[in-house]
């Protein structure tokens, strides 16, 4: 995997210098730049298999303007960018203070105007979840003391304009002795006992175990049959 990421995965250095995709004009409004057409150039020459491209608002656009209007145009030098290398752009912008301490998670949280989110086709929200958080946004079977001495990542695709949205996902940072640290799935919290109980995954599991042994299941039946075993319809979607 290692190997893989280091031949696909290209890091384009701009940080801290004056290139930026958006900028403002004489009069100091918010004005495409020509970076997107030199990205394009640069990548189809040295990174031409690319299929995704990521941009951080803060670093190449106006930090200072997060106007709609600015937001716009980013938006708008990514539609460069996508159709001209016929790949997928993802912009990564910050959230806004108010969204983070109410632990607001759709896509009205970025910071500033609304336009970028308005004109992306999915946007995911990326947010720490601590013990002060709503427990709506805490990991299932979590109690205020499970987040003690840990850092827990939500992350929630917010909206998908053109597919289902993708199940919410919490993952924890470790700190390794040696190495850097990584991301994992959140484990189950325990207790002295063992592993909490997981209702639903045990009633999840009696129906894999009645009908799915040799033989197929649709989501229709899936749905159909998920009452007989009290079944919730995120464990029966799991199933597929």
């Amino acid at each position: 995997l290692a190997d893989l990421i280091r031949t696909r995965v290209h890091f384009i250095e701009l940080h801290g210098s004056m290139y930026r995709l958006v900028a403002g004009d004489e009069r100091g409004r918010p004005t495409p730049t020509a970076l997107a057409a030199q990205l394009v150039d640069l990548i189809k020459r040295d990174f031409p298999d690319t299929v995704q491209v990521f941009i951080e608002t803060v670093s190449r656009a106006n930090a200072a303007d997060e106007t709609n209007e600015a937001m716009a145009m980013v938006v708008s030098a990514g539609e460069v960018i996508a159709h001209a290398l016929d790949c997928g752009v993802t912009v990564v912008h910050h959230i806004s203070k108010a969204a983070a301490t109410a632990g607001i998670v759709d896509a009205t949280a970025g910071r500033g105007g609304s336009a970028l989110a308005d004109n992306c086709r999915a946007s995911t929200v990326v947010a720490p979840v601590t013990a002060d958080s709503p427990q709506s946004l805490w990991p299932e079977g979590f109690t205020s003391a499970d987040f003690t001495d840990r850092e827990i990542v939500l992350i929630e695709n917010a909206r998908s304009s053109y597919g289902r949205k993708a199940e919410r996902i919490h993952l924890e940072r470790i700190y390794p002795p040696a190495g850097a640290p990584f991301l994992r799935a959140v484990a189950v919290p325990t207790q002295q006992d063992g592993p909490r109980r997981d209702i639903d995954a045990e009633k999840l599991a009696a129906w894999l175990f009645d009908n799915l042994d040799g033989k197929g299941a649709t989501e229709d039946a899936i749905a159909r049959r998920r009452g007989e075993y009290g079944l919730s319809e995120r464990a029966a979607r799991s199933a597929l």
